[in-house]
């Protein structure tokens, strides 16, 4: 009998499954086709020259969209800054969103041609989500409009720089329309002035004011100012998606009633502890007591007038407060401080790990959850175990021991929260899908927020850099979730430093913010309304909102928290229309059970009452799915049969 060769078989088994393997990735069919089936627009960007002077630069996009799967793919000529493909895979999926598709059933190709080596950065995402949508409509762009500014995963036209250079650069194109962010008819830009002083030539910088709008006005171009990505599609396309606007509040009373007990518990928490510690702590802590007390009287107040988010965050601080008092009345009077500081670190790293395991539980047993509430819950055990690291690190005792209590307090209020969450949500959150859409996120995030580094220190504004310093700690936040398997955190963080980011670089050179805010609650009102006629209750979002309305915040906090909510609104929407669900059901327990589990930390599951629109069953396989199916068996069988 003719001996059979193991080894060159299995090679070619094996060979036989890396080629069907590679055969089905899907290739760029736009690849083939000419430019004329493309949609076209022009990029608006800016580049530095060897003197430092910066210019304006038009580039060429083009788009073409194919039913797919959701690939995204993005060709650049020549190559440029990678922040190019987060911010073609968000336009992708904004356009489809304000359509109402699902961008996993197309495929997208975005086509660069670049003459000149142009600066980093997202402000071309919104001309890239107009001829997305362009193309998916197949509707005819106007060449003679220029637009510049970044994409908000909610639609909206974010921030930008450079942009006189750039109108610049649009007039000299024969552009006959420009359009900017709403918000920025008016910059400051940074100049470079030279001096001739006898044989030298001095160079300084200057910030400058500058009126884009009477600028535009002396090149013969017109310049508008959009807020949402459909009005750039209407001024481009002719075309027009309505926005919906909805009358009435954003804080309803089921919002006001999940929220209740867990004010009214907290409230009576601080009131115990507090008249506990007034006779026992150790009377140079008394100003830490007052400030306690002074926090408990507001979030009565806010409590007494039905604001019972803001009560509660009133009422956190106040334990924070509280729980440090109690922890240094305990240290003063130890007679080993160092073994009474291990004792304290022991409970607080137990009190999270209490947290992360109901959190994790809740996560994959709770009959509903509620995805903005599941990403509050781990966004705060993360914070937790950020806060124990800082205290570990600390030389001060004081220091340490603040750091301790807060952290000790942010894992309970993680626990809250998950409580929460289980009131009302959808069943059975797909775990990969929802770390794709966290890494498209952090992506973005990132790009932004490098973008508006750059932004801050051309203009010197450096007054807004504590904005920037917090979302890039969002970030952080955000990829530590990521890496620990809390991808709903991720995402929300994300988004917050996304805000961050975007409202540092709208606050160049403003002083008043009034317009500003004005235009923010109309918005995250709208937006909160909007996620609630999807069946969904933006708690998270709602609560930001509240506080934002309620809470003792400047002008700038307020913003921050009132854009915040909007972003979260409709990117909730999106995320659980991405992840197929369109029904949301309720929990069985109450606020106030769920609220008891909550306290007392076993984990939690019941009856199921909300299922996705379509069940997540892996998909079919065509022939190349099968011929690798059994050229993998066969490889194994080999493998297995040389083993014998």
């Amino acid at each position: 009998m003719r001996s059979v060769n193991i080894r060159a078989i299995r090679a070619a088994a094996v060979a036989l499954a890396v080629i069907l393997l590679v055969s089905s990735i899907p290739c760029p069919a736009g690849a083939e086709l000419p430019l004329s089936e493309f949609k076209h627009v022009k990029l608006a960007a800016v580049y530095t020259t060897s003197t430092g002077e910066e210019r304006g630069v038009l580039t060429d996009l083009y788009v073409y969209t194919t039913p797919g799967s959701g690939h995204v793919f993005v060709d650049t000529h020549p190559f440029t800054q990678i922040d190019m493909q987060g911010s073609a895979r968000l336009a992708a999926m904004v356009a489809c969103d304000v359509l109402g598709l699902n961008y996993r059933d197309y495929d997208f190709y975005y086509l660069v041609k670049v003459d000149s080596p142009v600066a980093g950065g997202p402000s071309g995402g919104a001309s890239m989500t107009v001829a997305t949508i362009a193309s998916l409509l197949n509707l005819s762009m106007r060449n003679d409009v220029v637009m510049t500014g970044m994409i908000n995963p909610d639609g909206s036209v974010g921030p930008v720089g450079g942009i006189p250079s750039k109108l610049r650069a649009a007039a000299s194109e024969g552009a006959t329309m420009f359009l900017i962010p709403k918000g920025q008819g008016t910059v400051y830009v940074k100049r470079l002035h030279q001096e001739q002083r006898g044989p030298f030539v001095l160079i300084t910088e200057k910030v400058e004011k500058v009126d884009v709008i009477e600028l535009g006005r002396s090149l013969g171009v017109q310049v508008v100012e959009i807020e949402d990505i459909r009005d750039a599609l209407r001024i481009f396309t002719g075309y027009a998606i309505e926005e919906k606007k909805y009358a009435g509040g954003a804080l309803t009373e089921q919002f006001k009633q999940t929220m209740r007990p867990l004010a009214e518990r907290l409230l009576n928490e601080v009131e115990t502890t507090y008249a506990r510690l007034s006779q026992t702590s150790a009377p140079s802590l008394s100003s830490e007591l007052g400030s306690a007390s002074s926090m408990m009287e507001h979030a009565k107040s806010l409590y007494a007038k039905g604001a019972y988010y803001a009560s509660t965050s009133q009422s956190f601080g106040a334990l924070i407060k509280l729980r440090y008092v109690d922890y240094a009345s305990g240290y003063l009077k130890a007679q080993n401080g160092t073994e009474y500081l291990a004792m304290v670190q022991d409970e607080v790293r137990e009190e999270i790990d209490r947290s992360n395991k109901s959190v994790r539980d809740a996560a994959n047993t709770a009959d509903v959850i509620n995805l903005e509430g599941l990403g509050a819950a781990e966004s705060r055990v993360q914070k937790a175990q950020e806060l124990l690291a800082q205290a570990m690190e600390s030389q001060s005792v004081a220091e340490q021991l603040s750091l301790l209590a807060f952290a000790y307090e942010r894992a309970r209020s993680a626990q809250w929260w998950i409580a929460i969450a289980q009131q009302e949500g959808v069943k059975g959150l797909d775990e990969d899908e929802l770390r794709e859409l966290a890494a498209g996120y952090i992506s973005q995030a990132q790009s932004i927020a490098a973008y508006s580094s750059t932004l801050l220190q051309e203009s010197g504004a450096t007054g807004l850099m504590p904005l920037l310093d917090g979302a890039s700690s969002d970030i952080e936040s955000a990829k530590t979730q990521f890496q620990e398997g809390f991808y709903a955190g991720a995402i929300y963080d994300a988004l917050r430093s996304m805000v961050g980011s975007s409202v540092a670089i709208e606050l160049i050179g403003q002083r008043e913010l009034s317009e500003n805010l004005k235009r923010a609650e109309e918005s995250a009102r709208n937006a909160i309304i909007e996620e609630r006629r999807y069946g969904i209750e933006p708690i998270l979002a709602a609560s930001a909102y509240e506080n934002a309305m309620e809470g003792q915040l400047g002008e700038v906090d307020r913003l921050v928290e009132l854009e915040y909510a909007r972003l979260t609104a409709r990117t909730t929407v999106r995320v659980l229309s991405d992840l197929g669900y369109a029904e949301v059901g309720t929990s069985v327990k109450s606020v106030e059970d769920l609220l008891g589990k909550a306290s007392s930390h076993p984990s939690s599951s019941s009856t199921s009452t909300s299922t996705p629109s379509s069940e997540h069953s892996p998909p079919a396989m065509g022939d190349a799915g099968w011929m690798l199916m059994v050229a993998l068996l066969v490889a194994g069988w080999l493998r297995a049969t040389q083993r014998k």
